[in-house]
């Protein structure tokens, strides 16, 4: 299964869209050059854990997802989208 051009174009825009949100609800909030180096380092460590426990929670949900939705999130990361 190949992704249309729109599919592609619509999997950027919610990445972009995902970033924007996750930039200004947290990033633009902090200052890493103000902040001393071990909470820096820990900000992003923090940051980290995060990604690993919501990546584990859309993994579950991938697994009870509609077929063709798992299919066009395949193709995506195979094509580099994500």
């Amino acid at each position: 299964m190949n992704l249309t051009d729109e599919q592609k174009l619509e999997t950027t825009l919610q990445i972009e869209q995902a970033e924007q949100w996750i930039r200004k609800q947290f990033i633009s909030e902090i200052d890493i050059d103000e902040l001393p180096l071990d909470w820096s380092y820990a900000w992003v460590l923090a940051l980290s854990r995060l990604a690993n426990q919501y990546s584990a929670l859309v993994r579950t949900r991938i697994q009870t997802a509609p077929t063709s939705e798992v299919l066009r999130l395949l193709e995506a990361l195979k094509g580099g989208e994500l």
